[in-house]
């Protein structure tokens, strides 16, 4: 009887251990998925804030942005259109697009244009935009238009 009573308590014992070890594995995987989902919003923010911070470095690479005025210098973001038709053309960029899948710039208003300095896929991709200045050097000036700025990501 003795020992019937000891078998029963050896088996309390290890369905209580049984019971912890599941609880600590259920809180484990709990916390996991949490810090999972942390870690994935984190690289999506990373990566909106590179494709932002790469809008702003292409507009103001000097081989496609307008050159200033006699005398004065513009806030705005402005890209030559002359200088952005000789540019698309060029290949000598490539690794600068590393992580990107596609860079183009459009005209918007009063024609619809389209210029694509660097195309890599066209599988799914998350597109960032950036109003610009799309200018056309004139005999008295620029000649401006809307443009928007794009990168696939």
């Amino acid at each position: 009887m003795i020992a019937r009573k000891a078998q029963i308590k050896i088996q309390e014992t290890a369905f209580v251990l049984l019971a912890i070890v599941l609880l600590f594995s259920i809180v484990f995987l709990f916390y996991f998925k949490i810090h999972s989902l942390d870690i994935a919003k984190r690289a999506t923010a990373s990566k909106e804030e590179r494709a932002l911070s790469m809008l702003d470095k292409i507009a103001s690479m000097p081989e496609i942005s307008c050159s200033s005025y006699i005398g004065e210098r513009t806030e705005s973001i402005c890209i030559d259109k002359d200088k952005l038709i000789v540019f698309k053309d060029m290949r000598n960029y490539k690794q600068m697009w590393t992580g990107l899948k596609e860079v183009s710039i459009s005209e918007v208003y009063p024609m619809i244009d389209k210029y694509v300095i660097y195309s890599a896929d066209n599988t799914e991709k998350q597109t960032y935009n950036n109003f610009i200045s799309l200018c056309e050097q004139q005999q008295t000036g620029y000649s401006c238009t809307i443009g928007i700025i794009s990168i696939a990501i």
